[in-house]
C-alpha cells in the first residue's frame, strides 16, 4: 500500500511545497507517514505553475517546480 500527498499548501503566511508518503512497512505491518523536512518555498502571485514530483526505484525523489530542481533527497 503506497499513498501519497503532494502540492503547493499555502497555511497563514507560510506556503511550501508539501510531500507527504504513507506506507505498510513490510517488516511490522504497520502504515507509516512521512513527510519532507525543510520544504521548497513556492512563488505567491496569479501565475500557473507546474509542480512535478518524481521517486525512483531505490527511494530518492526529486521536486521540480516549473521544471528546475527544487528539492532532491532520500
Amino acid at each position: 500500500m503506497l499513498s501519497c500527498r503532494f502540492g503547493p499548501d499555502k497555511c497563514g503566511a507560510k506556503n511550501k511545497i508539501q510531500f507527504i508518503i504513507q506506507y505498510k512497512n513490510p517488516f511490522s505491518g504497520e502504515v507509516e507517514e512521512k513527510q519532507l523536512v525543510n520544504t521548497p518555498n513556492f512563488k505567491m502571485d496569479n501565475l500557473t505553475h507546474n509542480y512535478m514530483l518524481m521517486l525512483d526505484n531505490k527511494g530518492n525523489f526529486f521536486i521540480q517546480f516549473d521544471s528546475m530542481l527544487a528539492k532532491k533527497g532520500r
